[in-house]
C-alpha cells in the first residue's frame, strides 16, 4: 500500500493526471463562464485519482462521493444513519473485490485482496473496511485541500501569474498552500494528565482539550509572518500531514497530484479569477474536511 501511495505512484502517472485535469477544465470551458472550479477541478481530479488508484470504475464516483461526504458530516445525521451509510460503502467495496479475477488486479484494492488471500490475515469485513477508509479519507482529504488551496490561490492573482510563467516553481507554492489552507473542520481530543498551565490558562488533570493542527501551522514561533501566503518560505515545517508515526501515508499523493493540477490550471485559463467576492463563496456546514459547495470563477 505504501508503494502505491509513495513518491512514484505507478497507478497515477503524471501525464495521465495532467490529461484528466485538462479534461475537467475543458468541460468547464464548454459550459461557459462563470464556471465552478469545485465541480470541474477539485471533485473531478480527486475522484479520478482515487478511483484509478483503487481500481474502481469512475462511473461509481457520484455514488461513492455522496456517501463519503455523508460519512464526514458532523451534527446532522444520527449514529444509526451514519452506520448504515458506512455499511453501504463497505459492502460496495466487498462486492467489488469479490468480483475480481485473482492475479489480475485492477488497482490497489484488488492487490490488497490478492495479498490477503495468500496470508489470510483479515476477514472480508476487515479488508473491505480498510479499502472503504482508503477511498473516503483519500477522496475527502484530497478534495478538501485542493478546493481550499484553489480558493486561496485565487485571492492572489500575482501568484497565479507567477505559476503560469514559472511552472517549475509550483512545488513551492503547493507547500505553503499546504501550510496555510485551513481544511480541518474538527479537532483532535486529548485529555490533560496533570495540572498545568497552557497558553496562559490553568488546566487540570482530566480536562478535555481540543487541538487544532491547522492552528499549529500559523504558530508565529515556527513561521515568520505566519498569516501571509509565502511560496518561498524556507524552512516550512508545517504539520499538514502530521508527524512521526502519525505521518499521513497519502502525503506524497496529495503533493504530487496537486503539483500537476496547479501547473495545468493557470496554463489553460491565463485570466482565471473569482466570479464572486471571497465572502460569497458557499461552504458546506459541519464537515470534518472543510469543503466549498462551489468555487465560482470566470476567465
Amino acid at each position: 500500500m505504501l508503494a502505491a501511495l509513495g513518491r512514484n505512484q505507478p497507478e497515477l502517472p503524471a501525464d495521465w493526471v495532467a490529461g484528466v485535469t485538462s479534461e475537467g477544465l475543458e468541460r468547464m470551458a464548454a459550459e461557459g463562464a462563470p464556471g465552478d472550479l469545485q465541480r470541474h477541478f477539485v471533485e473531478w481530479i480527486a475522484a479520478q485519482c482515487l478511483c484509478r488508484l483503487l481500481g474502481l470504475p469512475f462511473e461509481d464516483r457520484e455514488w461513492l462521493a455522496e456517501r463519503a461526504d455523508k460519512d464526514l458530516t458532523m451534527a446532522t445525521y444520527s449514529d444509526a444513519e451514519l452506520a448504515a451509510n458506512w455499511e453501504e460503502i463497505r459492502a460496495h467495496m466487498a462486492a467489488f473485490m469479490a468480483a475480481r479475477t485473482p492475479g489480475r488486479p485492477r488497482g490497489l484494492a484488488d492487490r490488497l485482496a490478492d495479498l490477503n488471500d495468500a496470508h489470510r490475515g483479515l476477514d472480508e469485513r476487515q479488508l473491505s473496511n480498510i479499502v472503504a477508509v482508503l477511498f473516503v479519507s483519500g477522496y475527502e482529504d484530497f478534495a478538501s485541500f485542493l478546493g481550499v488551496a484553489a480558493f486561496n490561490l485565487l485571492q492572489h492573482p500575482e501568484a497565479m501569474a507567477a505559476l503560469r510563467e514559472r511552472p517549475e516553481e509550483t512545488p513551492r507554492y503547493v507547500e505553503d498552500l499546504l501550510r496555510c489552507s485551513v481544511v480541518l473542520g474538527n479537532a483532535i481530543p486529548r485529555f490533560v494528565t496533570r495540572d498545568t498551565s497552557l497558553g496562559g490558562a490553568r488546566v487540570k488533570a482530566g480536562h478535555l482539550g481540543l487541538l487544532s493542527l491547522d492552528a499549529a501551522d500559523f504558530d508565529p514561533g515556527a513561521f515568520a509572518d505566519a498569516g501571509r501566503f509565502e511560496p518561498g518560505r524556507s524552512p516550512n515545517p508545517h504539520l499538514r500531514f502530521g508527524h512521526g508515526r502519525h505521518h499521513c501515508p497519502g502525503a506524497h499523493l496529495v503533493r504530487r497530484q496537486s503539483d500537476i493540477a496547479f501547473r495545468v490550471l493557470p496554463q489553460r485559463f491565463p485570466g482565471l479569477r473569482p466570479a464572486v467576492p471571497a465572502a460569497e463563496v458557499p461552504w458546506h456546514p459541519n464537515r470534518m474536511a472543510i469543503t466549498a459547495a462551489a468555487v465560482p470563477v470566470t476567465w
